[in-house]
């Protein structure tokens, strides 16, 4: 139609090469890929660095249930309030009742103490009965029912009561309104009162 034959297979030529690339743009490619290989090998060199600092201070310990262990009492776990210098650091005889993992174990501790008995490894340590030569006798605390000893040493927690409403507001969240009481606790300084709403109350089995 257009009196034009199409090229043919023989007809097919190879036009040689045709990208072009540009030196200083290769040389920046190289010299980014060894900047990143510089900053790896830094990255891996502190991490090792790192890892043999703190593995001088890892233990690796397992319990199981029924052994003794000494656990050690935050300040975080103490109830509100209550925490001071001279509490104990350290409590024994705590006898593991159960094993979730190879992190976590429930003690049996003392009723009415006002903590969590779920302790991490890391709070454990484990209890021998004999003392290293030239360390000091440490009391033994006994931890079942019945005993006054140990309930004497910790603290428990107290409810708290509602002695009188001080002042009242109105508060708003999203664009919501709800009234607030400022509660005055029984046998608390008044810098502990604390604003409730009428839901909190009621839970507390008070009513407004």
């Amino acid at each position: 139609m257009y009196r034009i034959h199409p090229q043919e297979v023989h007809e097919l030529r190879d036009l040689g090469q045709l990208e072009k690339t540009s030196a200083n743009g290769e040389d920046f490619a190289r010299e980014v890929s060894g900047l990143h290989e510089q900053v790896k090998m830094k990255l891996q060199d502190s991490s090792q660095k790192y890892k043999q600092k703190v593995d001088l201070k890892r233990r690796e310990v397992e319990f199981t249930v029924g052994d003794q262990v000494l656990a050690h009492l935050c300040k975080e776990r103490f109830p509100q309030a209550t925490y001071n210098k001279l509490k104990f650091k350290k409590i024994r005889l705590c006898k593991i009742l159960c094993k979730f993992s190879a992190n976590a174990y429930e003690l049996q501790l003392p009723p009415d103490i006002g903590i969590s008995p779920i302790f991490n490894v890391a709070d454990l340590f484990p209890y021998t009965s004999n003392l290293e030569e030239g360390s000091s006798t440490q009391p033994k605390w006994d931890t079942q029912e019945g005993s006054d000893s140990w309930i004497r040493k910790m603290p428990t927690a107290q409810p708290l009561e509602i002695e009188e409403i001080l002042d009242t507001q109105v508060a708003r969240w999203t664009q919501r309104e709800y009234l607030q009481y400022l509660i005055k606790w029984k046998n608390c300084p008044i810098e502990d009162s604390s604003w409730l709403d009428v839901r909190l109350i009621q839970r507390a089995g008070y009513s407004i």
